[in-house]
């Protein structure tokens, strides 16, 4: 009886570990980019891989992105947004002149991103986790600057 106790014990310790590790908002983890499930269009195609850290600060999220192209060139920024949504502030990398990116939350499992250029709508990115925790999908819309349209979505999955 007693070992029997230790055991559940034991395992009853081990899970209360391991949880406080799980964080409550689908978003928060690390993600990797799965290029074979993935349908990249439009600037999005010179993508090799992508690794996001997404961490909770507060009332707020950290975003630590890092881009391989397929030239080898890297790209890595830092951000950080209210997790209800709002301008997305760049702590480390920039976005070019007169771009700006405003967050929002639609539901616990989505967010949009606005992208504007000098004030204009030019991208809207659908940015969806599955109810299971083990994909996120971005769907991002929006035109080149030639001003043909485009539609790539990326497929990341956990990594954790």
């Amino acid at each position: 009886m007693i070992v029997a106790m230790r055991s559940h014990l034991g395992a009853l310790q081990a899970a209360l570990v391991v949880l406080p590790l799980r964080a409550n908002d689908p978003f928060v983890g690390t993600w990797e980019l799965n290029v074979a499930k993935s349908k990249l269009a439009g600037p999005y195609t010179t993508l090799r891989s992508e690794n996001l850290v997404i961490q909770e600060q507060g009332d707020q999220f950290l975003i630590i992105a890092n881009v391989t192209r397929q030239d080898g060139s890297t790209g890595n920024s830092k951000e950080e947004v209210s997790k209800n949504g709002g301008d997305l502030n760049y702590i480390e990398g920039t976005l070019p002149p007169g771009v700006s990116r405003r967050v929002k939350r639609v539901n616990a499992y989505t967010i949009e991103i606005t992208t504007l250029l000098n004030g204009v709508q030019v991208q809207v990115d659908s940015v969806v986790v599955d109810r299971n925790g083990r994909e996120m999908r971005i769907i991002r819309r929006g035109a080149v600057p030639s001003g043909m349209p485009f539609e790539s979505t990326e497929l990341l999955e956990r990594n954790e």
